[in-house]
């Protein structure tokens, strides 16, 4: 049986890696530069892992990425990656760590984005984010850490948000230009224990419901 795959930083990409052997990319921190192959995951059926976090690069995170299906780990941080979120990434139903904060991504995110259903991490802080969060996405029952701080994203939040957030730890939506008030559904997100909502535009008072 073909052994899994392990590459870390100062590791060189192997010469042949086979389609049937488990992959591990952790490439973070490299100084690595350019473009993603826009084919990248046509022959990588067995990636899990791609962490390609604070490096230098380029125009847009590829769709082809919807072809790597059994990926359950994915960090992006801190690159230079431009463009939108493509669509395709709902096709990742195994994700359960999203990781694409820190880059110069635009427009909003996608409403497919609620189709990760085994997604536990998501964060996208810091990356020039507009619009409002897909009402999908809080109807993950998986979700322990949500951090979309520091971006451009508008709009209310949902008067029920918590109902099926059983999960959710940490909640961090500072720094949005965010209106309406704060729900006191937060109350039903009863394994809260880190809560940022600091520099938005919300209006009314403090729920009395927040001490549950």
């Amino acid at each position: 049986m073909a052994r899994d795959v392990v590459l870390k930083p100062n590791d060189q990409w192997p010469g042949n890696v086979g389609p049937n052997r488990a992959i591990t990319v952790i490439w973070s921190d490299r100084s690595m530069s350019g473009s993603l192959p826009t084919d990248m995951c046509n022959n990588l059926p067995k990636l899990g892992v791609l962490y390609l976090s604070q490096n230098q690069r380029s125009r847009q995170i590829p769709s082809n990425l919807s072809k790597c299906r059994v990926l359950q780990g994915l960090s992006f941080s801190f690159n230079g990656f431009k463009g939108s979120i493509p669509r395709e990434i709902s096709n990742l139903t195994m994700l359960k760590d999203l990781y694409f904060g820190g880059n110069n991504l635009k427009g909003e995110m996608p409403l497919e984005m609620g189709n990760l259903r085994r997604l536990e991490v998501m964060s996208l802080r810091s990356s020039s984010i507009t619009g409002s969060i897909p009402s999908s996405i809080f109807k993950n029952s998986s979700l322990r850490i949500v951090d979309l701080r520091n971006n451009s994203m508008s709009g209310n939040l949902p008067t029920d948000m918590c109902n099926n957030l059983l999960k959710l730890g940490v909640l961090y939506l500072s720094q949005n230009p965010r209106s309406g008030q704060i729900p006191s559904n937060l109350s039903k997100c009863r394994v809260l224990q880190s809560l940022s909502l600091s520099f938005n535009g919300f209006k009314g008072s403090i729920p009395r419901e927040i001490d549950n």
